[in-house]
């Protein structure tokens, strides 16, 4: 079984989650950082994860894939201490490497560290969530304002 950590408690975060559980069953989340404490309780206990409320020690046991639900400023808070510890980091804010010397540096943090950046598409209106938000049982409509 494969562990995935994860950055953000919201709404794409629970989606991210039940996907996992659903139809990625070799697949189990370990622990979840969020800034919201609330969030982040609610968040692991639903889905028998550990809930942790700073980057530091979210670091320490984090497992060996991350996975970014949080937003560009979260990416670009947490991108680098991650790549340098080695671990795969898996992208959906992917505007934030619109900044290109933020890209550059990342690309190079991972290249020396044995770090892994993973950039999903979905970034172009939507759709890939709204595919996603198809796969989810009892969703009949979806709005996007």
């Amino acid at each position: 079984m494969s562990l995935v950590s994860v950055i953000g408690a919201g709404s794409l975060a629970n989606v991210f989650a039940n996907v996992l559980h659903d139809f990625l069953p070799e697949f189990k989340l370990h622990s979840v950082l969020a800034r919201n404490q609330e969030k982040a309780q609610v968040f692991a206990s639903k889905y028998n994860c550990s809930a942790v409320f700073s980057f530091e020690d979210f670091l320490k046991n984090a497992a060996p894939v991350v996975v970014e639900l949080a937003g560009g400023a979260a990416l670009k808070e947490y991108t680098l201490p991650i790549l340098k510890s080695g671990r795969t980091l898996i992208c959906l804010s992917s505007g934030a490497f619109t900044d290109d010397a933020f890209k550059q540096e990342a690309i190079c943090t991972a290249a020396k560290n044995n770090g892994r950046i993973c950039i999903v598409n979905g970034a172009i209106g939507g759709l890939d969530f709204l595919q996603t938000c198809a796969l989810q049982r009892g969703a009949s409509e979806v709005v996007i304002v």
